[in-house]
C-alpha cells in the first residue's frame, strides 16, 4: 500500500482493474449496443469539424500533435519516477519499458500533414457523454478543459476493442 495521503484522510491501496476488459458490440443488448454507436458516430462528428469553419482556428497550436503529447507525458512521467516511495524512502523509478514505448512511438508518428488539424476533446468517454433521456443518442459532451486541436487519428483511440463485431 502507497500513502497517497496528501489530500486524502487515509492511506488507500493502488486502483486496479482489468486491463483486457472491452465490451463487445456483438455481446451487448441492443440499447447498450446503440448508445455505444452513437458516441462513435458522435466523435466522429466532432473529429471532421474544420476548426476553421467555427471559428476555432485560432484556439489552439498546430503545430503535430503527438510530439506535443509526447513532450507532455514525458514531463508527468519523470515527476513520477522521481516521487519517493515511503515504505523504501527510494524513488519510485520510471514506468517499465517507458523509453521503448516512447521510442517505438516516435518511430511510428502517423503523418499529421495528411490529415489536417482538427479538434480533440482530451477526455473523450462514456461519462463525459449526456445521452438524450428517452433515446439512445448523444445530446451532448462534457469536461472540454483538456480539448486542444490536433489530429483526428487521436480519436482512434476511443476504445477500439469495444468496436469488435463478430460476423
Amino acid at each position: 500500500m502507497r500513502d497517497f495521503s496528501s489530500g486524502f484522510s487515509r492511506p488507500f491501496p493502488p486502483f486496479r482493474r482489468p486491463l483486457a476488459h472491452q465490451p463487445r458490440l456483438d455481446r451487448l443488448s441492443s440499447p447498450l449496443k446503440h448508445s455505444w454507436l452513437s458516441a462513435v458516430r458522435t466523435l466522429g462528428a466532432l473529429s471532421s469539424l474544420d476548426p476553421k469553419d467555427v471559428g476555432l482556428e485560432n484556439f489552439g497550436s498546430h503545430k503535430p500533435y503527438f510530439p506535443r503529447q509526447i513532450k507532455s507525458l514525458s514531463k508527468v512521467s519523470l515527476a513520477q519516477a522521481a516521487v519517493t516511495d515511503v515504505n523504501s524512502g527510494t524513488p519510485v523509478g520510471e514506468i517499465p519499458s517507458w523509453r521503448e514505448l516512447i521510442a517505438w512511438y516516435e518511430r511510428n508518428l502517423p503523418d499529421e500533414r495528411k490529415t489536417g488539424v482538427r479538434i480533440v476533446h482530451g477526455d473523450y468517454k462514456l461519462d463525459n457523454l449526456v445521452f438524450h433521456p428517452t433515446e439512445n443518442r448523444v445530446i451532448g459532451i462534457l469536461d472540454w478543459e483538456l480539448c486542444t486541436l490536433g489530429s483526428p487519428v487521436r480519436a482512434c483511440r476511443f476504445k477500439p476493442a469495444c468496436l469488435t463485431v463478430c460476423h
